[in-house]
């Protein structure tokens, strides 16, 4: 934005070497860089105790990146190693340990902090510390005494159990001995120090190497061999373990986000944050360990729930016509029109089915024969391939010839496999797929019967309702939920303050005594519905916000702001909502979070309370249009003699921006690469192209770009 910094690095602890974080001022404006919440405007107990050493922009961004978790130091130059010593650390003992080096911007240092890990620091000398020149040799060494020293050990010898099979570098356990009291301890497979030795040939190892093993190889090992823990969910004063509302299993991997995933009645494991949000407060329950063996014994005496009543759903099917011609019989015809509702619809080159009303004699056929009439277009376009189709099953539909979804896998000449859905709407689309254990293979002469009655069922979701009932003989509930199967998958909303909450993947409950949870008739949800239920909103609580306005590159101008967060603390944790330019309403959003692990491409811009009005506005003012001006790229496919459409010479896209400019622009026809601005029309023929099979040809060309 054109704004000039000064940067600095900002400590409040002299000796602990991470404790950096980075200060940036502009005339009267300074913020700081905090780990895990980016740029915000430095506070008061930022200042307190804090000592500033200047820095030039380059090194502030290096302890910016080592702080966010990219720790990438330079190692091919020539190091000089420091010992920092004050009066009560002689250099055998020394406050930190230091390496210098230059390059074209002038001397830089590093701090070592532990297992030769190193973050950038400030040059020395600083008050009080003197620097003395070690060999390099020296650094493991010292780097085990001040781990010990920070981490609050007393002096312990370090010691590998080893034998035929596991040497010093992969022992079988590391035991360590206290010299002054003669007291043993073993590291476990628990990932703890306990009382006692381990049998075994033992080889003196430093701490360092101590600490690898602690940190790295056995959490490793116990990873491969048990790659779980579980729990049992409780809901209710009076659940049991023996009887859970659900069994959730946590993958043991510190850096997985979402590790959780809970047991579907059928054999599946599906992606839940029940253990996380119960342990937040920000749901009922009890989380209880268990073993996997208990764990395997409550899945198999978990049943699938009774069908519970279901919203009527119109029942149509599609009837099926070849249009043919003297050229072109029926068994290759000119195109494929199905017809439902009076509605028609053709099956295009662009193995699409579009409303169309082709010219041409029709003669009726079967549902298979519509589908070989699609594999046969396909192959026109991808060359010969393979197609795989599979039924999805779940607690709905568990029965295979009554299946939730209708699946396919095509494989082509080059080995790209492409996992496509069959959608309500009757299209082939790349919508993400049920869970493989879920899925059961058939063979093409049956898929076409099962996709008909998928076809019958789907022109509404068939909704499961529940609800919980205090006097089991009224059928008035006092809180409701509603389950449906969406393409296999299960959702489920639940109705609060007079409207049915975000849709969000769901796991059945059985309840306590007192609150039990019962089936729904279709007439006491739609009077629920109608008077809302008895939750009493409750006031809005008083919050400091701060709000952040946001912007980025990838939208069309002019758009100042794409966005708007807000901010606000509770206890020692964070929340965030993010505007919605439809209804004017504020939802939980994590757009903080996704930009640091660069999920997000956004900047955020910090703005008054005064200003939101005014931001709220503009984004609400411009919803109609900007929504078209996101959404509205047309792709097309250049083709030639020499490139089919499989293979296109370019991609084009045009789009409108918000003033009705119309931009074109292209990529060649790896399609991968920058889009440039499209300057006269390319050699060749223009095939518009769908959503689905842009998505089959970036496949394909992605895999042809990636592999040798």
């Amino acid at each position: 934005m054109g704004r000039q910094y000064r940067y600095f690095a900002l400590s409040n602890h002299k000796l602990t070497a991470n404790s950096y974080d980075v200060l940036r001022k502009n005339g009267e404006r300074e913020e700081v860089f905090i780990a895990l919440e980016g740029w915000r405007p430095r506070s008061a107990s930022d200042r307190s105790g804090a000592s500033e050493h200047e820095i030039d922009e380059r090194r502030a961004h290096l302890i910016i990146d080592w702080n966010t978790g990219n720790r990438f130091m330079p190692l091919d130059r020539p190091f000089r190693y420091f010992a920092l010593t004050d009066g009560e650390h002689p250099p055998e003992d020394p406050v930190a340990v230091v390496r210098r080096w230059a390059d074209e911007h002038g001397d830089q240092e590093d701090m070592l902090v532990s297992m030769r890990e190193w973050t950038p620091g400030v040059p020395f000398p600083q008050d009080g510390l003197d620097a003395v020149l070690i060999d390099a040799a020296e650094v493991d060494r010292l780097a085990s005494v001040m781990e010990e020293r920070r981490n609050g050990f007393e002096f312990y010898h370090y010691l590998a159990i080893v034998n035929d099979e596991h040497d010093v570098d992969d022992p079988v356990t590391v035991v360590r001995e206290r010299p002054a009291t003669g007291e043993i301890e073993t590291y476990t497979a628990g990932l703890k120090w306990e009382p006692g030795g381990t049998p075994g040939k033992r080889v003196p190892i430093t701490a360092l190497a101590a600490r690898e093993f602690t940190d790295s190889t056995m959490p490793e090992r116990v990873r491969e061999e048990k790659p779980y823990r579980y729990y049992a969910i409780l809901i209710g004063d009076h659940a049991q373990v023996t009887a859970p509302d659900a069994v959730v299993r946590q993958k043991i991997c510190p850096r997985c986000l979402h590790a959780e995933e809970v047991y579907r009645p059928g054999g599946r494991w599906v992606a839940t944050n029940a253990v996380m949000q119960i342990r937040a407060g920000e749901r009922p329950g009890r989380v209880v360990p268990i073993s996997e063996e208990v764990a395997t014994a409550l899945r198999e005496t978990r049943t699938p729930k009774p069908v519970l009543e279901r919203e009527p759903a119109p029942r149509t099917v599609y009837r099926y016509y070849a249009v043919v011609s003297d050229d072109q019989p029926v068994d290759d015809p000119l195109t494929v029109v199905r017809v439902r509702d009076d509605i028609e619809e053709a099956y295009t080159p662009t193995l699409w089915w579009e409303r169309a009303t082709p010219a041409g004699e029709r003669v009726p056929i079967s549902a298979s024969a519509a589908l070989r009439f699609e594999e046969t277009q396909f192959r026109r376009v991808f060359g010969e391939v393979r197609f795989q189709y599979y039924v999805a099953v779940n607690v709905f539909h568990p029965d295979p010839d009554d299946p939730a979804a209708v699946v396919r896998s095509v494989t082509d000449d080059l080995g790209v496999v492409l996992k496509e859905n069959y959608s309500p709407d009757g299209q082939w689309t790349h919508v993400p797929w049920p869970d493989e254990r879920a899925l059961v293979p058939v063979s093409a002469g049956k898929a076409p019967r099962l996709r008909e009655i998928c076809d019958a069922r789907r022109t509404e979701p068939l909704y499961y309702y529940r609800g919980r009932l205090s006097d089991p003989s009224q059928d008035t509930p006092e809180t409701l939920t509603r389950y449906w199967d969406d393409l296999g998958n299960i959702c489920a909303q639940y109705f609060r303050n007079g409207r049915w909450n975000d849709i969000e993947a769901s796991f059945y409950s059985s309840s306590d005594t007192a609150h039990r949870v019962h089936p729904i008739g279709i007439d006491a949800v739609r009077r629920f519905e109608a008077q809302g239920n008895h939750d009493t909103p409750e006031p809005e609580p008083v919050r400091e916000y701060t709000y952040y306005a946001l912007t980025s590159d990838d939208v069309p101008r002019p758009a100042p702001f794409t966005g708007l967060i807000r901010v606000w603390s509770e206890g020692k944790r964070e929340r965030e909502e993010r505007f919605s330019s439809v209804d004017r309403s504020w939802s939980t959003s994590y757009v903080r979070e996704d930009y640091r692990y660069g999920k997000e491409e956004v900047e955020l811009i910090a703005v008054s309370e005064a200003e939101t009005s005014r931001v709220q506005d503009m984004l609400v003012a411009r919803w109609q249009r900007f929504q078209t001006a996101l959404n509205a790229y047309t792709y097309y496919a250049i083709t030639d003699a020499t490139h089919s459409l499989r293979d296109p010479v370019a991609f084009v896209r045009i789009w409108p921006t918000v003033d009705g400019e119309r931009i074109e622009e292209y990529v060649r026809g790896s399609g991968y690469g920058k889009w440039e601005p499209r300057r006269g029309r390319p050699a060749g023929d223009a095939v518009e192209l769908t959503e689905a099979l842009r998505h089959r040809l970036e496949k394909r060309a992605y895999e042809r770009f990636e592999r040798p």
